[in-house]
């Protein structure tokens, strides 16, 4: 059975999936000549002109209605049209699992989940519809955050998505629809004798270390941080870090470092501490590669944070 490739773009309605979708749509180096299937899963303000259709040899299928969208129409509309590809714009509204776990066709694989988000309303989705936001780019190859501005927290934004899903590529668009070439300047500075992030922007340093680990290679580090079950690992190494808040109080990341220590240090879970430390890169069996560490310099324990959760929006 030949397989026919599925470029799945979720999102809010007004997020601008039809934007990007006509973007790849007059993109001959996507379009290819091929025959591509469009299945439009919600209707926005705006529309699919009839030239960007008829020059991309694409045909357009829309549905109204979730229970109108079930393996069988899948099936019956790929039958009838024979298309190369699909790109699939689908309801944001909708359930992502359902369509992965029980209406694709066998012959329907999914090439690519794009996510567009408009950065202007992602802090109000996220207060609101936290969950289901993150489910919709919790698996996403390419996040899209468009309508950004010069207040725009393009760091924090990328640290939320990255949390979340690491292999995930972010990229931003300012409102004019161009690509932005960077996610902002650092709110710490990476080149001072120690490096120390404010408690509030921990996990945007998280994020950047751990996507970009050779940056701090060497570094000196000052945090403060809570131990996690220090009782699983010897007296000369435990893993410390924060508690990230990602979309509701039900879904919370840990953002853990694995620190190792001169000498045996005692620590219970849930202990916090000020480390200073220098990060080295260092290869760990258990996870088959090297990761950054902290060399700890000088630790002491110390009063819980007044506000212990790290938050992105």
């Amino acid at each position: 059975m030949e397989q026919i490739p599925v470029y799945l773009v979720t999102g809010f309605l007004e997020s601008g999936k039809t934007s990007f979708v006509k973007d790849i749509l007059t993109d001959y180096g996507f379009t290819m000549g091929e025959k591509n299937l469009l299945i439009v899963c919600e209707e926005g303000i705006e529309e699919y002109e009839y030239n960007i259709l008829s020059d991309s040899n694409t045909v357009m299928v829309t549905v109204e209605d979730e229970e109108d969208f079930t393996k069988e129409f899948l099936i019956n509309t790929v039958k009838k049209h024979k298309p190369d590809k699909i790109i699939l714009e689908y309801n944001g509204m909708w359930d992502l699992q359902e369509l992965f776990n029980n209406k694709l066709p066998d012959e329907l694989v999914i090439a690519q989940i794009i996510t567009t988000i408009d950065s202007s309303t992602y802090n109000v989705y996220m207060s609101n519809m936290g969950a289901m936001i993150v489910n919709q780019y919790r698996q996403s190859d390419l996040v899209i955050f468009n309508r950004c501005n010069e207040n725009t927290k393009k760091l924090a934004l990328r640290a939320s998505v990255k949390t979340i899903n690491s292999q995930a590529n972010v990229i931003f668009e300012n409102e004019n629809g161009e690509i932005e070439e960077t996610a902002g300047q650092m709110p710490f500075d990476i080149n001072s004798d120690i490096v120390e992030p404010a408690d509030y922007d921990f996990g945007i340093f998280f994020e950047d270390l751990m996507s970009n680990p050779d940056k701090y290679e060497g570094k000196t580090v000052r945090l403060r941080l809570k131990a996690y079950n220090p009782e699983r690992y010897p007296g000369i190494c435990c893993v410390l870090g924060r508690d990230a808040m990602t979309c509701c109080a039900d879904d919370i990341s840990q953002l853990g470092l694995i620190a190792r220590f001169k000498n045996d240090v005692i620590l219970k879970h849930n202990d916090w501490v000020e480390i200073t430390a220098d990060i080295h890169k260092t290869m760990l069996e258990q996870y088959n590669q090297e990761i950054p560490v902290l060399y700890t310099k000088d630790i002491r324990k110390i009063d819980k944070l007044k506000e212990e959760l790290v938050y992105f929006y």
